[in-house]
């Protein structure tokens, strides 16, 4: 009940999530990325909260997919992760390849700032490509695996010049944007910042968008316990009416036998 009334003060929210990425997404495009020799920094967020049902493994097994594939192409891999389930299982399969894992951070109020406060911690490690696992949130009943993709800085630049000579729009605007703000200063110092305040952004709504999922699969989960208990609640009260029908036949029997032997 606390968790589907968690949700229903959410509602908004969860309806306007994906309106502040949609102009920024594109610019993160990897399907024409060249990873010959690419740097990847995998990021898995779980949940240290119990009563989750499959909302940790189900981004674990992910994990280990992507990781596994990453290895046999013999890539760079760096994996960091978010809550003490990521972390033991990195610590118990791909130990060599952890690098940093972050606690509590579902203990603090979602916010922008709190994002970009676990964000400068990640982006320490140099990547060509960073992809951050989570649950995106559908319903209270539905949540599945999803990714973010994102691009190094240098490929962020070139999407960014790409689309602008394609007459994109919103790309054009941001150029003259960051353009305009760097006449009086340094403008790739500005761009990179853009940079990273649109990764932030990402990073925010994968956090928001777990949050949301555990609260659904804790939802389903104390949804399933409750029938289960129900179930045997019923089966139990069933039984015991058989025993107390048997009960009572056989003391009736037992009468009626010493009457008739009377």
């Amino acid at each position: 009940m606390v968790a589907l009334s968690q949700l229903s003060s959410l509602k908004n929210k969860i309806a306007s999530r994906q309106y502040a990425l949609s102009t920024i997404i594109p610019y993160f495009d990897t399907s024409n990325y060249s990873d010959k020799d690419a740097a990847y920094v995998v990021l898995s967020i779980t949940v240290d909260k119990s009563c989750c049902g499959p909302h940790n493994g189900n981004i674990l097994k992910a994990s280990k997919l992507i990781i596994e594939d990453l290895k046999e192409k013999n890539k760079n891999i760096k994996l960091i992760s978010i809550g003490r389930k990521a972390k033991y299982f990195f610590k118990k399969y791909y130990r060599s390849f952890q690098v940093l894992n972050i606690f509590n951070l579902d203990k603090e109020p979602l916010s922008l700032f709190t994002a970009i406060i676990a964000l400068e911690k990640i982006m320490d490690n140099n990547f060509d490509r960073f992809i951050i696992i989570f649950n995106r949130f559908y319903t209270a009943f539905t949540q599945k695996v999803s990714f973010y993709d994102i691009c190094s800085f240098s490929f962020f630049t070139s999407n960014m010049v790409e689309r602008t000579k394609e007459g994109d729009k919103i790309a054009h605007l941001y150029s003259s944007i960051l353009n305009s703000i760097g006449m009086d200063s340094n403008f790739g110092s500005m761009f990179d910042d853009f940079y990273n305040y649109c990764i932030s952004l990402i990073f925010l709504d994968a956090l928001e968008e777990n949050e949301y999922s555990a609260l659904g699969a804790r939802a389903t989960a104390m949804n399933n316990a409750t029938k289960n208990v129900s179930e045997l609640i019923d089966s139990l009260r069933l039984l015991y009416n058989k025993a107390r029908q048997e009960t009572i036949t056989n003391e009736l029997i037992e009468i009626v036998s010493c009457v008739n032997f009377v």
